[in-house]
């Protein structure tokens, strides 16, 4: 039993749900979450589309923590990167970050204890830039090598439509990752069908699990199209006749009565400020 302040969080024998409760101390999980954590957990390639608050943290911290290895973490902003990094101290975690101006003392203690068998932390959190730089990417290339590498995670991944906001070219050379032979998550808060697609292109996934809000599609990526494989919903009264609607998935950003008794909406950027 996990007492917090007046809560007493009761463990449950499932791995997820009390490595959520004994380490993040929430009760259930909400949303999507599970949906998310079970496919990576499940060593799926899965693209997660969040809304900012959503709690993408938790969909790869959870799976993260389930094997004493090593999970890498990619963010864009060296802000966001050490918000996570204080995150995930204040949860009595041990992880390591690398940036291209750190003290080479504290770049060897950081690759010392990452070599440990099993490693002695649970995140490696870096930048496009600073993971692909050689000395980074060979560590973590021989943490590959030994088994030691859990999965990839990069955060903000519309990043790497050069014709989206925010572009970053480091963003189109993370295929290199899929050398270390482990599954990749890769999230955004939201992204226009045309990002989805390059995101799948660029990081040459040849398959992946799709969250958004309740909708859990898997896709597969053939030469010329994309093709929906299989539909889920969490809520089990869904009109089936509906799943025929899903080829024009990526035509349709509103999700608004498209289910019927269930209650929904969307945003992306393609959407004017006033609809948003």
């Amino acid at each position: 039993m996990v007492v917090r302040g007046d809560h007493e969080l009761e463990m449950t024998g499932n791995q997820a749900l009390d490595i959520l409760r004994g380490i993040f101390h929430l009760q259930d999980f909400r949303g999507c979450q599970r949906e998310a954590v079970d496919s990576i957990s499940n060593g799926q390639n899965t693209l997660l589309i969040m809304p900012t608050g959503g709690g993408k943290t938790i969909c790869y911290a959870v799976p993260a923590l389930m094997k004493p290895k090593v999970t890498i973490v990619i963010f864009p902003l060296l802000a966001l990167l050490l918000d996570q990094v204080e995150r995930m101290h204040s949860q009595g975690l041990n992880v390591c970050y690398f940036m291209s101006d750190m003290e080479d003392a504290d770049k060897e203690i950081a690759k010392r204890k990452l070599q440990a068998n099993p490693p002695e932390y649970h995140f490696v959190f870096a930048t496009p830039e600073t993971v692909l730089a050689p000395a980074v990417f060979n560590l973590l290339q021989k943490l590959s090598s030994e088994n030691l590498i859990n999965f990839v995670v990069i955060d903000e991944v519309h990043c790497i439509d050069s014709r989206g906001f925010h572009f970053r070219p480091s963003y189109a050379e993370l295929w290199k990752l899929q050398t270390f032979g482990c599954h990749i998550l890769v999230m955004t808060g939201t992204a226009t069908p045309r990002t989805e697609q390059v995101i799948l292109n660029s990081l040459q996934l040849s398959y992946l699990f799709y969250h958004e809000n309740c909708v859990f599609i898997s896709i597969y990526k053939t030469e010329r199209k994309f093709q929906i494989h299989f539909f889920i919903i969490s809520k089990p009264t869904i009109n089936t006749k509906l799943v025929d609607g899903l080829v024009q998935f990526f035509q349709v950003y509103i999700f608004t009565r498209l289910f019927t008794g269930i209650t929904s909406t969307g945003r992306h950027l393609g959407s004017n400020p006033k609809s948003r």
